[in-house]
């Protein structure tokens, strides 16, 4: 007991304040801890826990260890343990289910997938080398993930790949909500979940052995699991695992014929409380396929991840504490060590750091730690001293640099390797596969960026084409199509792109061999539900048309046509219906080139304008942020109109009008009667009589008549070529009328306006200017003589005015505060 966590005040005063017997729970533990099957609790990435397990092993040498991991990898542990493998890495598994699914409107088998990281200090890890090393056998024996309470295949949406029903969770998940562990954070002030465990856990503790440690964390998790929602763990799947755990190891035991005295359990310490007479069985093992593979993983990706395995704030700050354990100096060394990597970092983005502050921020994060109640400093300890010594100013505003300095050391850049004897599945494969027969495997061969100029027209750049369309859509980021304009009438045949491997991409592709097998399959698959999901949406349902097309998918093609009618005819949103009519005017220009139903086309276009055009009225009064979805989808609209005689150009006119008549925003009612103006069916000057009525309007019309002329700007290009004179005369007697603050409010508005032009058209504006004020061509104009110091304060001031400028016109048109005088 002397070196028990039940000697520390606020664990004692929790149990307490939990309501807890502590002869119970004690002598709870004591019965676990007294098994003849050894149990060792541990946590994920665990560094003072890992150096345990392996010292455990080594001195009980038992014939089996059974280590808490996935069981269906159980064909991966050869490779995780191999010499050529380095953390961090994740074993992978996916399933998809027996069921065989269909694209034509047929539930979607149901398809998960989970990624187990593995670190240098996974307790795992440890478990797994140290068992080879003395010759044990070493056994997966957590419930594969797709076991867990797997929906009813009837009951799956259409189109749909549906997500598991329930979803592992991790001890940081399950103790926060305990009542002992919300006691003792109130009991000793800990701020949160990895502050608490690493002041109970991983601080060093003179004489501590592994024996006191395993004690400790049983009865940390077994007060937690007493004081926990035993429903909570229905829910997650906590039972049904435990089930399967226990089942896997007496069934084994018994087919071994080793005695339970000559094993041991490496897994959480909540699970070392399972119900050993439990008689319910755990659910069954669903037939399907399943992948499996060990993948190269980063600190950075694991810093992310939440949930099973998870849990690790710090990857390589815990690396640190895990290898000083071993060496000499132990957890001051590790304090130094932080602190000057952190300054060099924060040294390296600009931060005007010295050896001072290291000194200084060392000795802080000491006293810090002797304030807190603490032997030694915590990763927490050692931010706040970082922050109090390193920051000169508001940490809020001020400590940007430095907050990524910390980032980066506690996260660290290490990425995983594994051995090639491990191969590949399927869809990688196939990935390399096509690489080959496609002539694309430079990309792999070289680190430099590939281009790649292809003529669709030619079988096998047709080929390449769909290929790389296809791994762009499943989300594998070997490059980009160039969009780069192309002669007269090929832009529909050429393509370029830029090529470039990166290591991410296997980790792409092994997540996507959940939706099959080859690249063909797995874009098939995700493309048609995709099409299920946006049935109603006509934007994403054409624009699923265009990716079919694009990846050579004709089955998907001929399924996505019929959908993409119901979509246009049950979709009234303007912005949807306008980006649907932008897809099939491309795929119109693909009709004879990928034998598209040319007539079947013309109809989906004619009835995706005609219900665009009666939405118009709809946008008239939108907020804001909505502004520029109008803007696209009037100028989608109305730059076929004008080409082409086929689409009702009266019906689009007669609603752009009415939308202008009830439009209570400015900048909308300008683009409105900007488009009229564009199609000739309103001449500029009525432009500029708008314009003038703000100008002769009270002080809340000057101060829009900036947003209306934008709105006019940002659609007619009309307006500047045949209108620019009168416009000119308007926007003049504006400026004249708006007198004090309206001036200053107005300008930033009527700058942003003029800001959308191209510097030519602003120079065809500014002739105009010129000529209203009587200032001829041949005038010369006067040079002023400055200094070079003083041109410089200039172009700076500018600059600032400019930024300014910017700030009010944005904060206006949010509601935020307007221009004041004294701000200039």
């Amino acid at each position: 007991m002397k070196q028990s966590i039940l000697r520390n005040p606020p664990v004692v005063d929790a149990v307490r304040s939990a309501a807890l017997d502590l002869n119970a729970l004690v002598g709870r533990v004591d019965q676990v801890l007294a098994d003849e099957l050894y149990w060792l609790p541990v946590r994920h990435h665990s560094p003072a826990i890992a150096r345990q397990v392996g010292e455990c092993l080594r001195q009980r040498q038992p014939k089996i260890v059974f280590i808490e991991g996935p069981h269906e990898a159980q064909q991966m542990i050869e490779f995780l343990i191999d010499s050529k493998t380095r953390p961090p890495v994740a074993i992978y598994s996916s399933f998809r289910h027996a069921m065989v699914g269909a694209i034509d409107g047929a539930a979607t088998p149901p398809r998960y997938s989970v990624w187990y990281p593995v670190v240098s200090y996974s307790p795992e890890l440890i478990a797994l080398r140290t068992a080879k090393e003395i010759g044990a056998e070493a056994l997966f024996i957590d419930l594969p993930h797709y076991a867990i309470e797997p929906p009813e295949l009837d009951d799956l949406a259409p189109m749909v790949a549906p997500s598991p029903a329930r979803r592992r969770r991790d001890l940081a998940e399950i103790a926060p909500e305990s009542d002992f562990y919300r006691s003792l954070t109130r009991a000793a002030g800990y701020r949160n979940w990895n502050e608490t465990w690493d002041a109970l856990f991983e601080t060093p503790r003179a004489g501590r052995t592994p024996e006191d440690l395993r004690r400790d964390v049983a009865l940390f998790c077994a007060a937690v699991r007493a004081t926990v929602n035993p429903q909570s763990l229905v829910d997650d799947g906590t039972l049904a695992r435990e089930r399967f755990m226990w089942k896997t190891i007496r069934e084994t035991l018994a087919d071994r014929r080793v005695h339970p005295r000559e094993a041991l359990v490496v897994c959480g310490g909540f699970h070392i409380f399972l119900d050993q007479h439990d008689r319910e069985p755990p659910p069954p093992v669903p037939e399907g396929t399943v992948s499996v593979t060990v993948a190269p993983y980063s600190y950075f990706r694991i810093s992310q991840l939440s949930g099973y395995g998870a849990g690790n704030r710090a990857p390589r700050y815990y690396e640190m504490c895990f290898e000083a354990q071993a060496a000499t100096g132990g957890h001051e060394q590790v304090l130094v060590d932080y602190v000057i990597e952190v300054v060099g970092q924060a040294r390296r983005r600009g931060e005007r750091l010295s050896p001072a502050d290291c000194i200084g921020a060392t000795q802080h994060a000491l006293m810090l730690a002797r304030l807190r109640g603490r032997r030694e400093p915590l990763l927490d300890d050692m931010v706040d001293a970082l922050i109090t010594c390193c920051c000169k100013g508001n940490p809020r505003t001020e400590a940007a640099h430095l907050k990524e300095a910390i980032d980066e050391v506690n996260i660290g850049t290490r990425l995983g390797r594994v051995t090639d004897r491990i191969g590949r599945l399927p869809l990688v494969s196939d990935f390399y596969e096509q690489l080959d027969r496609l002539r694309l495997d430079e990309v792999v061969a070289r680190e430099k960026t590939c281009n790649y100029t292809l003529d669709k027209r030619q079988s096998e750049d047709a080929a390449r084409s769909a290929f790389l369309h296809r791994l762009v859509f499943l989300g594998v980021e070997i490059g980009s199509l160039q969009r780069e304009a192309a002669p007269f009438g090929q832009s529909i045949f050429k393509e370029h792109w830029r090529l470039k491997w990166d290591p991410k991409l296997e980790a792409a592709l092994i997540e996507r061999n959940l939706h099959g097998d080859t690249i063909e399959t797995a874009a098939t698959t995700l493309l048609a539900e995709s099409l299920g999901a946006n049935a109603h949406e006509a934007g994403s349902a054409c624009r699923r048309l265009v990716q079919a097309v694009d990846m050579d998918l004709p089955e998907l093609v001929a399924q996505a046509e019929p959908m993409t009618g119901h979509a246009i005819d049950h979709d009234d949103r303007f912005h949807s219906l306008a980006e649907a009519l932008t897809s099939l005017l491309l795929l119109e220009r693909y009709a004879a080139y990928r034998s598209l139903g040319k007539q079947k086309l013309d109809d989906l276009l004619r009835r995706c304008f005609d219900r665009a055009c009666f939405a118009v009225p709809e946008v008239a009064s939108v907020p804001p942020e909505d502004w520029e979805h109008v803007i696209q989808g009037l100028l989608a609209l109305a730059e076929p109109v004008m080409q082409r005689s086929d689409l009702d150009a009266e019906l689009f006119a007669a609603h752009v009008e009415r939308a202008a008549k009830i439009s209570t925003m400015p900048f909308l009612r300008g683009a409105f009667l900007g488009v009229l103006t564009e199609m000739r069916r309103s001449k500029p000057e009525a432009l500029a009589a708008e314009l003038t009525a703000y100008a002769r309007g009270g002080v809340e019309q000057q101060v829009v008549a900036g947003d209306f002329l934008q709105g006019v700007l940002r659609v007619s290009k009309t307006a500047i070529l045949l209108g620019a004179a009168p416009l000119v005369r308007a926007v003049d007697e504006l400026l004249r009328a708006a007198q004090g603050e309206t001036f200053l409010n107005l300008v930033p508005r009527l700058r942003a306006a003029f800001e959308t032009l191209h510097q030519r058209q602003r120079d065809g504006l500014a002739a105009h200017v010129a000529e209203l004020y009587g200032l001829k061509e041949s005038d010369s104009p006067r040079t002023l003589a400055t200094s070079f110091g003083a041109a410089r304060l200039m172009a700076e001031l500018d600059a600032e005015a400019a930024a300014i400028l910017s700030e009010w016109v944005g904060s206006s048109r949010s509601g935020g505060p307007t221009a004041k005088t004294n701000g200039c």
